[in-house]
């Protein structure tokens, strides 16, 4: 009985839904697999390229008619006898491994052409024959026997090697998204085959051009965060290495199935073609140096290829003993859409699926590695100690532990600038890492942006001088804020450079002038620079720009010029360049409140306005500075949504941080509750499938923010003390001093409640400038982890 199957299944095949790269990656694939199986490797010197280990995609042009258009993939690799190319075309057969190599099931490649267009030819030649062999595989023509026609061609060098896979007649959808998308399909090829092209001589090319592998943007091995105290404390770096060698077992070579040791025959295919095999989990998770919506998760590799790709599945916790409905758990803080942990790792023995789109998730070898990676219980903390599991210390969940936050400074490892993080700026350096620019290919601009939110806050947080008082009426001062503050740090009063009058030494010589260069030279020395104030000035309106280096120096800015102490100096070093010095030390910042941003604006758009003289003629100074602002620094705007979010984030870190301490009698917070509240939280528990309950101090985190003033106002012991702010109030010795103490906290926490509460989104000027300080000041007050 014969059953060949009809022609039209080839036809049917290239009905299979799978993108339009995928079909390119399966032919590459399998020239991936034949560059490494050869023997003869070359001996390459610095920074050469190895020719023989290069693949080459060709794809048609824009200018391409479609009746012409054709797409081309090549290797160099061993070439193919007769026998394996007669194989090769055939549906269903593979020669490969499955277990160490990229094709595998035989399918991707009839799949891959089919859907690709009507008509594909093969021609491959090993090394030593004096002709091409080829084969053509017209859709349309196809006989009811399977019979497609062989052809020769001339071979002018005997020693050339390789394959080619050509296919004309190219499907219409097809042909339009590959024409003219070469960068696109170079980017993502970069994507799919990092690693490979990292780390494997493997040179792959689209229209002639390198694809270059997509590293990630990750923070250096050396940073970590520290979370905890006392016995608790830990440092977590900011990359894990993941390195678990399993038990080695048997694998089927022709089905692909593993089993236990001690068996004679696969018990799926009953196949007796048996290997002992390794086993291994290994790679590297980390954190990202800039959030995103999209670009966070874990790369799943098998064999060098990535199957997976920013893979989000492991932020997600199912109850064992619910196990329908997932409970997601990151990225839940502000903004709860991005998240920067990342990683790559290699699950050679874990099977795939024959699209090589995903693994079989119910294998039991695919949930031992997301069970070691991510741990069997929760992420969360809390979550995980009412479900009835110990702390996750797996290295998914220790990077949870201590970067699951998003604010700024080294607690977090997040850019800041002294008041907000800076997302948006370690984005867009993010991008740079990408496009190959090597200013950001360390993470020293993150870093520095780090240190400078850090050194910002100490600046602005500097100690008043110590009070004689007692213990009460520290706290008194304290909470109120000692206008009189000032920083000690040493300053003697000399400063760079000269007054305007020459310098004399010895017996009054008058000494040789300090130039101006010298003198700015001289403000370098000690200087720090501030990242979030150096970028490009822009002034759209008058088509005129400035890119500015901005530094912080610690000492007064006198210029020959002029002998009175300048807050700031602009220093033009040509070619659209410029230094601006800030003396944070300055009255006008530490007395009289201006903040550097508007000072450094006033004294770009005044140089902008004179170089294009334009102040008079058009323009005022005022309007340059409001043009100046708006083309420039669009991220400092002060508006709703940008204060609400921030706003948010500081009242989840409270709810969480008030929910530990809660528990102990989480009776006393439930009867603070109003009825509205207890409705809209019984709301918000049935759309998650969960039930609502007061005996634990669950509610806690998803009370609206107005109830955590109530709760403060009648139980300030749960937010003080360490709990949630580092306020003394518990074992203050006066009413007095306590009540001053929850009167501040209730006030800022009112403030920042107010604005997170608001559902219209709109709240005047004054009010997001009162909620953004009261921001400030309460970020300063809680607890570091």
């Amino acid at each position: 009985m014969q059953i060949t199957p009809s022609p039209r299944i080839l036809s049917m095949l290239g009905e299979i839904e799978i993108a339009d790269w995928q079909c390119l990656a399966e032919l590459i694939d399998n020239s991936i697999d034949e560059i490494q199986k050869r023997n003869d490797k070359q001996v390459l010197n610095c920074n050469e390229v190895d020719t023989l280990s290069q693949i080459e995609v060709l794809l048609p042009s824009p200018k391409t008619e479609l009746s012409n258009a054709e797409i081309e993939v090549r290797d160099r690799g061993r070439g193919m006898s007769e026998d394996q190319l007669r194989k090769s075309v055939r549906a269903g057969w593979t020669g490969n491994d499955p277990f160490e190599h990229l094709g595998l099931f035989g399918m991707g490649f009839n799949v891959a052409t089919a859907r690709l267009g009507r008509v594909t030819e093969v021609i491959t030649t090993t090394a030593g024959e004096l002709k091409w062999r080829g084969v053509r595989i017209d859709l349309d023509k196809i006989g009811e026997d399977f019979s497609v026609p062989e052809f020769t061609l001339p071979k002018s060098d005997p020693g050339a090697h390789g394959t080619r896979v050509r296919i004309t007649r190219l499907d219409p959808s097809r042909y339009q998204f590959m024409t003219g998308r070469a960068e696109v399909i170079r980017t993502r090829l970069g994507e799919v085959y990092s690693w490979l092209l990292e780390s494997t001589p493997v040179n792959l090319r689209v229209n002639g051009k390198v694809v270059r592998p997509r590293a990630h943007c990750v923070w250096d091995r050396s940073r970590y965060v520290n979370y905890g105290k006392g016995r608790n404390h830990e440092q977590i770096p900011a990359i894990i290495k993941v390195e678990k060698q399993l038990s080695d077992a048997q694998a089927c070579t022709m089905c692909g199935h593993w089993q236990s040791l001690g068996q004679y025959k696969c018990e799926r295919c009953n196949s007796t073609s048996l290997k002992l095999r390794a086993r291994r989990i290994h790679g590297w998770v980390g954190i990202q140096r800039y959030l995103d919506s999209n670009n966070y998760g874990i790369d799943f590799i098998r064999n060098g290829r990535k199957i997976l790709v920013h893979d989000k599945s492991v932020f997600e916790w199912k109850d064992p003993n619910d196990s329908i409905v997932g409970q997601h758990e990151y990225p839940i803080e502000i903004p709860a859409t991005k998240g920067r942990i990342v990683g790559e790792i290699h699950l050679d023995h874990v099977p795939v699926d024959y699209k090589k789109d995903r693994f079989e998730t119910s294998s039991r070898d695919w949930i031992y590695a997301i069970n070691y990676l991510r741990g069997e219980g929760p992420l969360r903390p809390q979550a995980a100690k009412r479900a009835g599991y110990d702390q996750n210390d797996s290295p998914i969940g220790r990077l949870f532990r201590g970067y699951q936050r998003n604010d700024p400074g080294r607690k977090c490892l997040i850019p800041g600038d002294g008041k907000n993080a800076t997302h948006w700026q370690a984005a867009e350096w993010g991008q740079m890492f990408h496009r190959g620019d090597a200013r950001y290919q360390t993470d020293e601009k993150w870093w520095m942006a780090v240190l400078h939110h850090e050194a910002e806050v100490a600046r602005k947080n500097a100690p008043a001088p110590e009070s004689s008082g007692s213990s009460d009426e520290d706290a008194i001062l304290r909470a109120l804020g000692d206008p009189t503050s000032t920083i000690s740090d040493g300053t003697t009063g000399i400063v760079h450079g000269v007054d305007s009058d020459a310098e004399t030494i010895g017996d009054g010589l008058a000494a040789r002038p300090i130039s101006l260069s010298e003198q700015v030279e001289a403000l370098h020395k000690g200087a720090k620079a501030e990242t979030n104030l150096s970028r490009e000035y822009r002034i759209n309106a008058i088509s005129d720009y400035l890119n500015v280096t901005a530094w912080v120096v610690g000492e007064p800015i006198k210029m020959k010029e002029n002998a009175r102490s300048s807050p700031v100096y602009l220093y033009p070093t040509g070619g659209g360049d410029a230094e601006l010095f800030i003396d944070v030390t300055h009255e006008l910042f530490r007395t009289q409140g201006a903040e550097a941003l508007d000072v450094a604006v006033a004294e770009v758009a005044y140089f902008l306005g004179v170089r294009r003289s334009v102040i008079g003629n058009g323009y005022s100074i005022s309007q340059l500075v409001a043009e100046l602002r708006r083309d420039t620094f669009k991220d400092a705007n002060l508006d709703f949504t940008t204060v609400q979010e921030s706003t948010r984030s500081v009242i989840d870190q409270i709810r969480m941080l008030v929910a530990v301490h809660v528990d102990a009698d989480p009776q006393r917070a439930w009867m603070l509750l109003s009825t509205q509240d207890i409705s809209r939280l019984e709301t918000k528990y049935a759309s998650r499938g969960q039930v609502l309950c007061s005996t634990n101090s669950d509610f806690v985190s998803d009370v609206p923010a107005l109830y955590l003033v109530r709760l403060l106002e009648e139980w300030p012991e749960v937010f003080t003390d360490g709990a949630v702010f580092e306020d003394r109030y518990t074992h203050l010795a006066s009413d007095e001093a306590k009540q001053v103490v929850k009167a501040q906290l209730m006030s800022l926490l009112l403030d920042c409640a107010s604005v997170a509460s608001e559902e219209k989104g709109i709240a005047s000027l004054n009010i997001l400038k009162r909620a953004r300080l009261s921001l400030e000041m309460l970020e300063q007050k809680i607890v570091q982890a």
